[in-house]
């Protein structure tokens, strides 16, 4: 199994609530994204046959596989098993390897998993990063830092925006335009968290935000010269927790918000489809492909701020913890350099990891470990689920 993986897998991104994503280098045209559906999903559709339709529509395109140390090895292993057997050999394997804990050793840790994971040539990973941190040049330079640290481990595609969280696509493509401005280089790109983000947020809210609409569809054509790929991270439908505008626990399916993330979304608002309880037929049908794959261009959006973790094996969060930061007011600074090399070397002493957006908390548990780092310029949000800190346990030398 794991020369099978080894072999076609790209990339999982790696961090603190890690996103990835995998398969092969250099196709000319839009790759497809491949994973399973979430767990969630099946109890979800069992439980509300209403939303039936519209997950199975979900269904259709690649909603990133959680690989995190709260899996057992036998769960970790049925997971990576399945999504051989679903996803084709020309297929990227979504995945995120998940870990987090700033009090243990996180930096390292990551340092540990980019080794691990750049022994397969196929592999892409992209480190998660809270998005807010890059709205100031003073936290974007020890992002940078720690970036330039982490990629003499090995090969780094670049960051994670927006994991679980809600801020346009827009807005994204501008940190992202920040991060490169602090690495004084254009070779790391971005991917963003399109999950929930159609409608972008006013606000810094970012747990169960009422206003939101799953975003663009998981594709490599993003229209956003920074950005690679356009991703579902969080499923969408998995609570952030039991928030003051309502919610279930962090992870778990969450029917109340589903409804409102489809009926405000891209799928109504762009392909036509009916809302959840509308009885019309939809004018358009989305999806394109084999169920769980996708490669529909995407391009501009909206988002919002982070959110907890997911919950259920494949999903992304199940574990009790929560931290909330707020998007920074407008902020605009210099322009990512045109064409300079980055240098991914210069170690740092005395760096801050990428810090951690959001935990992930599925009943999964993978052999990662990435602590989220503590960040500046951050604001704590007001609504919070409860959650218990993360916990790294393993180092990935099990890959």
């Amino acid at each position: 199994m794991h020369n099978s993986l080894r072999s076609r897998i790209v990339a999982t991104a790696v961090s603190c609530m890690a996103l990835a994503l995998s398969s092969s280098i250099g196709l000319a045209s839009a790759e497809d994204l491949c994973s399973i559906p979430p767990y969630s999903y099946t109890g979800a559709k069992a439980d509300h046959p209403e939303l039936t339709t519209a997950i199975e529509t979900l269904e259709n395109y690649a909603i990133a596989s959680w690989f995190t140390d709260r899996q057992t090895a036998d769960e970790r292993s049925t997971m990576i098993t399945n999504m051989l057997n679903q996803c084709s050999e020309d297929t990227r394997l979504s995945i995120v390897v998940y870990g987090c804990g700033g009090s243990a050793g996180y930096l390292d840790n990551l340092k540990v998993a980019v080794a691990a994971l750049s022994a397969n040539a196929n592999a892409e990973l992209y480190i998660d990063i809270g998005y807010w941190i890059l709205a100031y040049p003073d936290s974007a330079s020890k992002v940078a830092t720690a970036m330039k640290d982490i990629g003499t481990s090995g090969r780094v595609n670049g960051v994670t925006i927006n994991t679980s969280n809600y801020r346009s696509n827009d807005e994204c493509a501008g940190y992202c335009t920040n991060f490169q401005t602090a690495m004084g280089s254009t070779d790391m790109k971005c991917i963003v968290d399109t999950s929930r983000n159609y409608n972008g947020s006013p606000t810094s809210d970012w747990c169960n935000v009422p206003t939101a609409g799953i975003g663009k569809p998981p594709t490599s054509e993003t229209g956003v010269s920074n950005v690679d790929y356009f991703m579902w991270i969080k499923p969408p439908g998995e609570s952030d927790g039991k928030c003051p505008t309502g919610g279930t626990s962090a992870g778990s399916f969450y029917l109340e918000g589903f409804t409102l993330l489809w009926d405000q979304g891209y799928f109504v608002s762009e392909q036509g489809m009916p809302k959840i309880g509308d009885g019309s037929t939809p004018t358009t049908y989305a999806p394109s492909s084999s169920a769980h794959s996708s490669s529909q261009s995407n391009s501009d959006q909206t988002t919002s701020t982070p959110t907890p973790a997911p919950t259920t094996d494949n999903s992304s969060w199940s574990q009790d913890q929560t931290v909330g930061t707020v998007a920074p007011a407008d902020t605009t600074w210099t322009e990512a350099p045109e064409a300079a090399a980055a240098s991914t070397t210069s170690p740092v002493t005395d760096t801050t990891a990428p810090p951690c957006t959001t935990m992930p908390a599925t009943t999964t548990t993978p052999s990662t470990t990435v602590p989220a780092a503590k960040t500046e310029s951050t604001t704590q949000f007001n609504a919070i689920p409860s959650r218990s800190a993360c916990k790294a346990k393993k180092r990935l030398r099990s890959l």
